[in-house]
């Protein structure tokens, strides 16, 4: 997986679309690179 030029902005208007309103985990993931 690779992320690049992610940008993340906080929604005042729209609650999390996921139930737990949390931001996701990347869990049991290998091999994974967050770059700008």
């Amino acid at each position: 997986m690779i992320f690049r030029g992610n940008v993340i902005k906080t929604n005042q208007d729209y609650k999390p679309f996921h139930p737990n309103q949390r931001r996701f985990w990347l869990e049991r993931v290998t091999n994974v690179s967050i770059s700008e």
